[in-house]
């Protein structure tokens, strides 16, 4: 760990950074971090299972950063068991996730600190979602939100149908009440299994301003979402049946997750009677569209989710 000033402010914001073979990306993140105005934080980077320089470039960051640099490795478990594992690491009241190919925005931070110290004393609140912007400095979500809305995740995308990626602060306790469900032998699972759980309890505050820019590289989860999804089959069993049940889901969106429940799990090992009875009696009338578009992802390997 990097070591800061005795008169530095109790940090309020950590970053958590799960990474994997990113030893040549991640420059660029610190580089983002190093050059913010506000720079009262921790940095968490956890390595999963990285055989690059990962290591050793984590290892100048710390000589040279102004604020705390943790580093973890853990055996290549997947970025949810690695989030998992950060979050006894946390000191902080809150935690930002930003991945390794992504990059602050100037002046992020002390836009971050500003909205945090708006909604800090509103405890129903239990995430800050901010806008990401793509390299061409577009929004990645749709459409574009109203700045401050209140709402719960799940409503914001399923009644509210905004769509796309966006950057997410969470209240440190609320990510350690809802850790990412840990299924042996799987190392995917969706971020949004967390959201719709903490959707149940708490709020969303919502803002405009955008704190990352996101780069999407070859290989990366993004570019692998149908594939993890099948190698994934208890995770994506536990994500679609509560999905299909969320009482803040319509009901046309609590069909959709049923069918997907099917099309990720159809041939997995997981028994078809215990799967019937997570998703629900009349569960079985979904396998045959889900049957259709299983069909369409195997002829067609690589392509994105159709639903």
């Amino acid at each position: 760990m990097s070591a800061t000033s005795n008169n530095a402010p109790s940090p309020t914001i950590t970053i958590v950074t799960p990474t994997y073979n990113r030893g040549s990306l991640l420059p660029a993140l610190f580089d983002s971090i190093r050059s913010q105005a506000y720079n009262s934080l921790d940095w968490i980077i956890i390595d999963d299972g990285s055989t690059d320089d990962t290591a050793a470039i984590v290892n100048q960051f710390q000589a040279h950063a102004p604020f705390n640099i943790l580093y973890r490795y853990q055996a290549n478990l997947g970025k949810h068991v690695a989030l998992n594992n950060a979050m006894p690491l946390v000191k902080t009241p809150w935690v930002m996730v930003v991945d390794s190919d992504d990059v602050l925005i100037d002046g992020a931070l002390s836009k971050l600190h500003k909205i945090i110290h708006k909604v800090d004393g509103l405890h129903d609140i239990g995430v800050i979602t901010a806008v990401a912007l793509d390299d061409d400095n577009r929004p990645l979500i749709h459409p574009m939100p109203e700045d401050g809305m209140i709402t719960d995740y799940v409503t914001f995308r399923g009644r509210m149908k905004y769509y796309g990626d966006t950057i997410n602060i969470y209240r440190s306790e609320i990510l350690r009440k809802y850790p990412f469900p840990v299924f042996e032998g799987e190392k995917f699972c969706p971020e949004d299994i967390v959201k719709q759980r903490i959707a149940l309890s708490h709020k969303t505050y919502f803002t405009t301003t955008p704190l990352t820019r996101c780069v999407y590289h070859p290989g990366g989860l993004s570019h692998r979402w149908v594939a993890n999804m099948i190698a994934s089959p208890g995770t994506v069993a536990n994500y679609y049946s509560e999905a299909s049940r969320h009482p803040h889901e319509p009901w046309k969106r609590r069909q959709i997750h049923r069918v997907l429940f099917w099309t990720y799990t159809l041939g997995c090992k997981i028994p078809l009677s215990q799967r019937l009875k997570m998703i629900g009696p009349a569960g079985w009338i979904h396998i045959l569209p889900a049957s259709f578009l299983r069909l369409y992802y195997n002829i067609n390997p690589g392509c994105k989710p159709l639903l």
